[in-house]
């Protein structure tokens, strides 16, 4: 993707790519898969697009009502060691600990590299009905009753993406988190610990090969 954006303008960089609860596994390069998938990735690519950016560009970062309580401070060291390959790993935890990191990317990536009108938004989509849920919700209903509830229930696809798409006019989102239109407050300590982005950055950039 980065080097077939070439010279091109880049306007909009939706980072929506991600895996949920998964059983563990280590990528090629020794990180936790959906460490890698949710947050790694995404980190890589907007700071290598970055340079692309048109001045009033946008990034929406889809993290997740999940990312609250993601990570605490008073467990240090574990996120970067869990990443490596826990000696005791939760699929879920896991997941929300990689939706945490996106919402807190986005306060940071604003703080670090946008100019002008850029703007970064982490955003909740939503429930939806993908296979993504499916694989999820599947380990505590039985199929029969799982695929109807699930197309009732949960949101469309095309909802899920009208409603990510409308944190784009949103006043206030810079560097904010959003809910269905709306910004709201982010976990705790991603709103109050510039400690804990200013780690988080330094984390991603080592996992990522980039320079901080």
């Amino acid at each position: 993707v980065v080097a077939n954006a070439g010279r091109r303008r880049v306007d909009l960089v939706v980072a929506n790519a991600g895996i949920m609860a998964t059983p563990h596994h280590l990528t090629a390069d020794g990180l936790e898969e959906q460490w890698a998938a949710n947050f790694v990735g995404h980190y890589s690519l907007c700071r290598q697009l970055w340079p692309r950016l048109a001045d009033d560009g946008r990034v929406l970062l889809l993290s997740s009502v999940a990312h609250f309580g993601g990570y605490r401070p008073r467990e240090p060291e574990l996120l970067a060691a869990d990443c490596s390959g826990p000696a005791q790993y939760d699929a879920y935890k896991a997941y929300k600990r990689s939706k945490w990191a996106l919402a807190c990317l986005a306060p940071e990536l604003q703080r670090r590299l946008a100019t002008g009108a850029q703007s970064v938004c982490a955003v909740h989509p939503g429930l939806i009905d993908t296979d993504l849920a499916f694989g999820f919700f599947r380990r505590y209903l039985p199929v029969p009753i799982l695929r109807p509830m699930q197309r009732a229930l949960l949101r469309s696809p095309i909802a899920a993406a009208a409603s990510v798409l409308s944190a784009l006019a949103l006043p206030g989102a810079a560097g904010a988190y959003a809910v269905n239109g709306r910004v709201q407050k982010a976990d705790r300590l991603i709103r109050n610990s510039p400690e804990a982005r200013e780690w988080l950055w330094l984390i991603a950039a080592s996992h990522a090969g980039l320079c901080p």
